[in-house]
């Protein structure tokens, strides 16, 4: 299983995957000095999208954010986001 993803089961028949994003952030003048590291979970969509930028500020499409009924079905999801989308030549 993928370290960068967890899956939560909000209820008996809901599970929702979260992807964990590492932010860089600079602090003072010198900012190869003082460079840290943020570590969030955060929500993705069908497309394997974070749903925030830009200081969190969220852009959410309900559309886009999906439950999964069975823990398997969120597993697959997990293993097949990297696959798609398919750019193809004519």
């Amino acid at each position: 299983m993928n370290k960068d993803f967890k899956i939560v089961e909000v209820s008996e028949n809901e599970f929702i995957v979260y992807k964990k994003y590492i932010d860089k952030k600079t602090i003072g003048y010198l900012w190869w000095e003082k460079t840290i590291n943020i570590d969030s979970w955060e929500r993705i969509t069908k497309k394997g999208e974070r749903l925030s930028f830009n200081n969190y500020i969220f852009q959410i499409q309900t559309y886009d954010l999906i439950e999964y009924t069975n823990i398997e079905e969120a597993r697959k999801f997990i293993k097949d986001v990297n696959k798609y989308p398919k750019k193809h030549t004519i």
